[in-house]
């Protein structure tokens, strides 16, 4: 995981301890990531044999996103997205206190997708990204722009700091962070194909 934030790059725990309120990301999150990448590209590679068209369609709206979109249970078969959600549920209960986990999106940026710097809107409390990309020399994987919540000065009680914190995931990092912090994301590849794309599965935890 790399960050541009200077205070934050030593490792994944650094952020964790620092932002532990708002923000926590974690290397290595899934064991069988590699087999979640393998049935992702087996998909896309077979929308060859289906005239084109594959699982995903293209989600627009106008000065806030646009992205490839497709729900989990479409890409990768039902035994390996339960064993994801599990993983993600003991993870979030151990850390968060929380016990519930939606059913990820599959998100693509391919070139020219980008996601505006927003809030979703939500009631839910955490919301996570994990990185399903495979990091090409070529170009480098998306980067998400986070504001973590504000850190009162312990000098002058009358005014805090916010904090953008920048991340550039790579395969099998997790992210996780409040639902009501705004973020941003930034494709780092110039290609229109999705085997090239930031892949992120996208989901919420409360």
């Amino acid at each position: 995981m790399q960050t541009a934030d200077k205070d934050l790059r030593q490792t994944p725990a650094t952020i964790h301890s620092t932002f532990a309120v708002s923000l926590y990301a974690e290397k290595n999150f899934f064991r069988s990531a590699e087999a979640l990448r393998e049935q992702f590209e087996k998909q896309v590679l077979s929308s060859g044999g289906n005239r084109g068209l594959s699982a995903f369609v293209y989600a627009f709206r106008e000065n806030s996103y646009q992205f490839l979109t497709s729900s989990a249970d479409r890409i990768f078969t039902a035994g390996i997205l339960e064993e994801f959600i599990e993983s993600l549920k003991a993870w979030a209960a151990n850390t968060l206190g929380v016990s519930h986990v939606s059913a990820p999106q599959v998100r693509g940026y391919i070139h020219g997708c980008s996601r505006a710097f927003l809030c979703d809107e939500v009631s839910f409390e955490w919301h996570y990204s994990f990185c399903l990309t495979k990091r090409l020399c070529h170009h480098k994987t998306a980067r998400i722009k986070l504001l973590v919540e504000s850190i009162e000065e312990e000098q002058n009680r009358n005014f805090s700091i916010d904090r953008i914190v920048t991340l550039q995931p790579e395969l099998n990092d997790l992210v996780v962070h409040r639902a009501g912090n705004p973020y941003s994301i930034e494709t780092g590849t110039k290609s229109m194909s999705p085997l090239e794309a930031d892949i992120l599965l996208d989901g919420y935890l409360w």
